[in-house]
């Protein structure tokens, strides 16, 4: 059974079944499932063919912990409320509605370690079966990684309907039905950082074709 993750900033760590700690910039290879959760602050990839459990919100911060990508009020640029205890931002609602928008936060290249290296922080996970979106515990949920597996990514069925689900990075799948419909609201963004500084190890592409999700032939 997939242990849950550690959370950290300096060093993101995965507990298969016991704490790892990844260097900076390098990819962990794994062969059996693993479940992730928590901050990170560094560049790193996660690689096994089993299956990947994400069972908490991936966020991409500073060493100190402090956010990158803010949920903002569109006409002020104020940040909303931000959850400590459930890792999240607390707004209910629809996060890409009429009124809030997702922005990386106006101070980040002044306390980013990696923004002063000219590599932002990056979380690549491969699977070669499927990645889920577990846990029951958080109304909302964000995801700043980008998504590459064989088989789909699923949301396993709850008792009831979470509200939002915001999925900053790529979904790679050769699936045809991402993220299943248990979460209220829906956003998926491509990080564009991901094209000049993917993860390490991650797949690539010289002419990458952005479309949405459907099957696509070469």
């Amino acid at each position: 059974m997939p242990q849950p993750a550690l959370s950290c900033t300096r060093t993101f760590s995965i507990r298969i079944p016991t704490g790892v700690a990844v260097p900076d910039d390098r990819a962990i290879h794994c062969s059996d499932a693993v479940t992730v959760a928590g901050n990170i602050s560094r560049r790193t990839s996660v690689i096994t063919p089993k299956d990947i459990h994400i069972n908490g919100p991936l966020r991409y911060v500073d060493d100190e912990g402090g956010t990158m990508w803010e949920l903002v009020d569109k006409e002020t640029g104020e940040p909303a409320t931000f959850d400590e205890e459930q890792n999240s931002w607390s707004m209910m609602g629809n996060w890409s509605g009429g009124d809030h928008e997702y922005r990386v936060a106006p101070d980040w290249h002044d306390r980013s370690a990696n923004a002063q290296r000219g590599k932002p922080p990056a979380l690549g996970l491969m699977s070669g079966s499927t990645i889920y979106l577990d846990g029951n515990d958080w109304p909302n949920r964000e995801i700043h990684a980008a998504l590459f597996c064989s088989g789909d990514v699923v949301r396993p069925g709850v008792a009831s309907k979470k509200n939002n689900l915001y999925i900053h990075g790529a979904i790679i799948t050769a699936g045809t039905n991402p993220v299943s419909s248990f979460f209220s609201y829906r956003t998926y963004a491509y990080d564009p950082n991901l094209r000049k500084y993917p993860p390490p190890e991650f797949e690539q592409t010289n002419s990458p074709a952005f479309c949405n999700w459907h099957v696509i032939k070469e």
